[in-house]
């Protein structure tokens, strides 16, 4: 019998991580699979479970009973018998059939494994993000209420551990899989037990809760985007962080929301949709690289841009390196990011109206993140200066670099998170800054719009050159 896709597919997206580097939402969204969802799930059972797999795949000598299961296979076949639905693997298959002879062996070796990586799981404690979507009907306290009728218990903090981080993070630390707690900085984000169950539950299917990581909502409350003005997210897919400045916003202003992969935009909208958010965001299948600022087009109206770009995701924990021993080929692969990173940040600098600018990505090498920055402020001709960025988050940049302090890192040793950085530019006002929607010749700007955005437009229009008068969503 034919080996099923679904396992073919998974081992293939293993092996492009591995060999390649690169995240799992991109490359199962890019999959010729119909069943993504399936496809999600086996994959990232297979990155979680990988060590104690492989170990147990040695104890067993998959690889000597039959040497044409190459490993990225093995771990996706060994994951779905061990972790997956009885019964799911069905014999017929030849290299099926070899890990079902070897089953005994390797469920014995995989508990011992497990047992063996304990001490390493629990040092690396990763909470689980939940966002309370507030823009399908429901508050935050509804919400809350439902999780707890789910059998869920809320544990009420203390006033030390609400107001000392270190102390929040003992607690969180302490978290069962029934447990959960309202975050230390975002008051609309729930933290779970990373074993917490909230798939499949009518919160999630219904999109009132979100899985958002921390760290990329930390990106959107930089930017601070205040109601009735105009947002570029320049790298938008697959959308999560979008939604949140809508929500942010309350749907009142405009979003660019941009991609250059049909895949993803059409990912894109399915989430902007599914939570609501649609109303107010409009999706862009563009290369923001070749987006003109100074076009007739909408987007050029711009006053905040959201910058999170494509990088080497070495801070996520669903991230699969290139092997560490290529120095060479890491080297170079940075070098590249570091060179697009740079002309990215500084095409976002030309849009004539933009007023901030939250530069962010996933990495930990200061090629992607201080060694951008350094070149950023060193460009000529710019209008724009860093700031310092969530003045009260506790992690920021590294010492080496005298900016360091304006620039902020998220690890999850020291802040429970992905790594993450993320650093804000604003514009500064001097006597050459052009007035907002005028060109060189006086004349409005006529933002292009679709008829449908027209009424959308109307309502921002009002509000264009209103100034932040609300409070920061920081200080919630």
């Amino acid at each position: 019998l034919k080996l099923p896709k679904l396992y073919t597919c998974a081992a293939r997206i293993l092996k492009g991580i591995r060999e390649n580097g690169g995240t799992i939402g991109k490359l199962i969204t890019e999959a010729k699979h119909p069943r993504k969802t399936c496809l999600s799930a086996l994959v990232r059972q297979a990155i979680k479970h990988k060590a104690p797999l492989l170990a147990a795949l040695d104890k067993a000598q998959i690889r000597d009973k039959n040497p044409s299961i190459v490993e990225d296979l093995a771990i996706v076949l060994a994951c779905e018998l061990l972790l997956g639905h009885k019964k799911a693997l069905t014999p017929g298959n030849q290299k099926i059939n070899t890990i079902l002879e070897s089953e005994a062996v390797l469920r014995d070796a995989y508990e011992e494994a497990l047992h063996n990586h304990g001490e390493v799981k629990r040092a690396k404690f990763s909470p689980r993000y939940v966002r309370v979507n507030t823009m399908n009907g429901k508050d935050v306290a509804a919400v809350i209420a439902e999780i707890e009728s789910l059998g869920f218990k809320r544990i009420k903090l203390t006033t030390i551990e609400k107001s000392d981080f270190k102390k929040w993070k003992k607690a969180v630390k302490h978290l069962t899989e029934e447990q959960f707690l309202v975050d230390f900085h975002v008051p609309d984000m729930l933290v779970f037990h990373p074993a917490a169950k909230l798939t499949g539950t009518h919160l999630h299917d219904n999109s009132h809760i979100v899985l958002h990581d921390k760290c990329s909502a930390m990106a959107a409350i930089a930017l601070n985007p205040h109601q009735g003005s105009v947002v570029l997210d320049a790298c938008a897919a697959p959308g999560i962080k979008t939604t949140y400045l809508a929500s942010l916003m309350a749907k009142d202003g405009w979003i660019w929301a941009v991609d250059r992969s049909k895949e993803r935009c059409e990912s894109l909208k399915w989430i902007l949709q599914s939570t609501g958010a649609d109303s107010c965001v409009k999706v862009l299948e563009r290369d923001f690289r070749r987006m003109n600022p100074n076009s007739e087009e909408g987007f050029t109206n711009a006053e905040y841009i959201l910058l999170d770009p494509s990088c080497s995701g070495s801070g996520m924990t669903s991230r699969i390196e290139l092997n560490p021993h290529n120095s060479g080929a890491l080297e170079a692969r940075l070098r590249s990011l570091h060179n697009m990173q740079v002309m990215l940040l500084k095409h976002a600098m030309h849009f004539p109206c933009v007023k901030r600018i939250v530069y962010s990505t996933c990495s930990v090498y200061p090629e992607e993140n201080e060694e951008v920055i350094a070149e950023a402020i060193d460009f000529p001709h710019s209008n724009f200066q860093l700031v310092e960025a969530l003045p009260e988050w506790p992690l920021r940049g590294l010492e080496e670099y005298p900016f360091a302090s304006k620039c902020v890192r998220m690890t999850r040793k020291k802040t429970l998170t992905s790594g993450f950085f993320l650093a804000v530019f604003e514009r500064v006002e001097t006597k050459k800054t052009m007035p907002r929607n005028e060109n060189k010749l006086g004349k409005k700007r006529k933002p292009h719009l679709d008829q449908g955005d027209t009424a959308v437009y109307k309502k921002m229009k009002r509000k264009m050159g209103a100034e932040n008068a609300g409070t920061s969503s920081w200080s919630k």
